[in-house]
Formats: structure tokens, sequence, C-alpha cells
């Protein structure tokens, strides 16, 4: 279930009234637009989500019509790039790295990249958004398996310029 419509779209599970909580945020702020600007988001709204919130530029952000539906029909040169503005601390103790400033290829690696970065062009492409779990191997941590909610931000109502999410680990490190 990728892309949601509707906060009842959300399954119950780990951290569900985080996401539900910021999916309604989200869905108030964007008012009758797409998405909101990220200047309608306050942290100081989500105090008790904080810790697990990331946020990331879409860097070359091409317009919605743009964003092929599978991302492998894009050239290198066409690809949007993300690149993490913001990562809590409960997410950079979950994973052992803070990915602050680092891009997309830079901290996603391995098979399950891919899949990843198709959830994401699928927010950029839909304005949607988009629900996960997935699983990996993180900074040597150990096998992790996280939920996930992404949303998007647009500061000029024409493309998907940010990321913001919610990610909430669902197993802990098996060497933590």
């Amino acid at each position: 279930m990728p892309i949601i419509g509707a906060i009842d779209d959300l399954p119950a599970g780990a951290c569900d009234d985080g996401m539900r909580w910021l999916y309604r945020y989200w869905d108030d702020k964007r008012g009758d637009r797409y998405a909101p600007a990220r200047g309608d988001i306050d942290p100081l709204d989500m105090p008790g989500l904080l810790s697990n919130i990331w946020m990331m530029d879409v860097t070359g952000a091409p317009r919605s019509d743009e964003v092929p539906a599978a991302p492998g029909q894009m050239t290198e040169a066409e690809k949007p790039g993300f690149r993490m503005r913001l990562m809590g601390t409960g997410l950079v103790e979950a994973f052992g790295a803070d990915l602050t400033g680092a891009t997309f290829d830079a901290f996603f690696k391995g098979p399950g990249a891919s899949e990843i970065y198709a959830d994401y062009c699928a927010v950029l492409r839909t304005w949607r958004p988009h629900y996960a779990v997935h699983s990996g191997d993180w900074a040597e941590r150990g096998f992790i398996t996280y939920s996930r909610l992404v949303l998007p931000l647009s500061d000029d109502g024409l493309c998907v310029d940010r990321l913001i999410g919610l990610t909430c680990p669902m197993e802990s490190p098996r060497d933590a």
C-alpha cells in the first residue's frame, strides 16, 4: 500500500498514532493546495515526533509530469536527487549515523535502494503521501525493519521540492 489518499489508508501498526497525527497536520497545512510549503511546517507543533522526523531537499526537482512512473526510464541527468536536510536524533541513534547533508546515493545502498528511490519519485509524481515498510542493514548496526510515511512539500506550488517523513524503527539492531 504505497500511495495513500486518506488517513484511513494508513495501516494499524508501529508508530500509527504519530503517522496519523503527521498526516492530519500536513493535510491541514496544505489547505486547498496539493502540498504545503516548508514555511507552513513548524517543528514546535510536533515535539513528540521530532526525534523520528526527517526532511530531504529534492535537487533538480522536476515537475510532476516530468517524473516517469518507473525511474529506470530516466537518464542519470534527468533523475531527481535527494539530500538529507534534517534527521531526528532518534533516527541517528537507531540507524547509527547522522545523514544530514548526505545524498541519497551516499546513504541508500544495496538491493532495497532502487525501491526506496522509486517510492520517493512516486511522491514527486503524484503529490500524494506514501507509506511503506522497509528493512535493511544500516551503518553496521544490523538489520532494521521500519515503517515510514513520506509527505510532499512545495514552496512554489509547481513541483515537490522537499519531502518530510516520519520513520519508526520496528526492530532494534542486532548489536545494539
